[in-house]
């Protein structure tokens, strides 16, 4: 188990690996692409930023799934190195490009949606390895796939509030699907699983050892059988492993944020009084009030939508979020700042007003959000 947070261990190791430049100058492929046979991998390749994505990596790993589709039996899909499989869009980037205006964080958000749903779709297996920190957008590529692996170092989050923004790639579909209220806990609070529990949440479908995570990578991309794959899990991954941490918290949770408003949750987190009632209030006092409410809205919305309607409707948030000072302001504290505190805009719940919220909800029209309804209705 990590004993730091996801934040503030890239906070740490970041200050020996900062990029020189925010641009992809790497002489490195972004994605490093192997096949094997009728299978193949894809393995995203920024190790020294735990595999933070950037948008020449999305539009090479779109463009290799894409064709590996017509060509393979079995795709995997994992992060170079042993520490993440990836931190999401990397948002020291993001911060630097919005200098320039949003179009860089347009096309990121926009491409990686699209992938999103092209994953939903795929016609053959995806495997996607959770070898370590998988947090944010990352979760884009194996969310949806038919097989997700954790291990005991799998990190699995979307911290995005944190930030002043929202849990987008799919993650009002899935969210909504958890059991409970446990989603509306995750996507409120930023609150990240670790190890089985990330099973035993719906996240990932099997638990291995992460001694074992080479081998079952190995023989699954020697397999020259589709029949054996299921057996291949079987013998590989453990079929005993710890029952949820968060059971004896079920009740607490789903009681608190079956709420339809924060100030509600607010309510009856103070009402419950119990030590994880406290440390999730102080929570989420911290976090930006626009955010909180726009998250929430988010998810009542998405209650019984499908991922196409989902993915189409945290476009059109994001597009909105682009142009609200919060995110960045949470930029700078989480990654670059630490010791600071956000100064959010407006800092007090009682000052967003519905209007606010609703601003987020009204519909934009843009190229971008055109040309992901395009690649998701190709695959409709």
């Amino acid at each position: 188990m990590l004993k730091r947070s996801p934040i503030k261990l890239i906070q740490l190791l970041r200050k020996e690996t900062q990029a020189v430049s925010y641009r992809n100058f790497s002489k490195e492929p972004p994605i490093i692409s192997k096949e094997v046979g009728n299978n193949a991998i894809a393995i995203l390749n920024r190790p020294k930023s735990f595999n933070a994505l950037t948008l020449p990596m999305q539009y090479e790993m779109d463009k290799v799934i894409r064709k590996w589709e017509k060509e393979k039996t079995l795709v995997l899909i994992r992060g170079a190195g042993n520490t993440a499989f990836s931190t999401g869009g990397d948002v020291l980037i993001l911060r630097h490009e919005s200098k320039n205006g949003t179009s860089y964080l347009k096309d990121l958000g926009t491409s990686i949606n699209a992938t999103n749903y092209l994953v939903s779709k795929y016609r053959i297996p995806i495997v996607g390895l959770m070898n370590g920190l998988t947090l944010g957008g990352s979760v884009s590529y194996i969310i949806f796939a038919k097989y997700r692996v954790a291990t005991e170092n799998s990190v699995f989050g979307m911290p995005e509030v944190k930030l002043g923004f929202h849990p987008n790639s799919g993650a009002t579909y899935f969210f909504n699907r958890c059991a409970g209220k446990l989603g509306y806990y995750l996507g409120l609070t930023g609150k990240t699983l670790q190890g089985s529990d990330i099973v035993r949440a719906g996240f990932a479908t099997h638990y291995c050892k992460n001694s074992n995570l080479e081998k079952l990578q190995n023989t699954l991309l020697n397999c020259t059988n589709k029949d054996d794959i299921e057996d291949i899990f079987e013998n590989i991954c453990e079929k005993i492993y710890p029952e949820f941490t968060l059971n004896p918290l079920m009740e607490r949770i789903t009681n608190c944020f079956s709420e339809v408003t924060i100030e509600d949750i607010l309510l009856k987190l103070k009402s419950d009084g119990s030590p994880w009632a406290k440390e999730t209030l102080n929570i989420l006092n911290g976090h930006s009030p626009v955010a909180l409410k726009v998250i929430l809205r988010q998810l009542l919305r998405g209650q019984g939508l499908d991922l196409k309607s989902c993915l189409v409707m945290e476009c059109n948030i994001s597009l909105h979020f682009y142009n609200n000072p919060d995110v960045y302001e949470g930029i700078r504290v989480s990654l670059e700042d630490k010791h600071d505190k956000p100064s959010w805009n407006p800092p007090k719940l009682s000052e967003v007003t519905e209007e606010m919220i609703d601003r987020y909800f009204t519909p934009l029209v843009d190229d971008l959000q055109k040309a992901l309804l395009k690649k998701v209705d190709e695959r409709t």
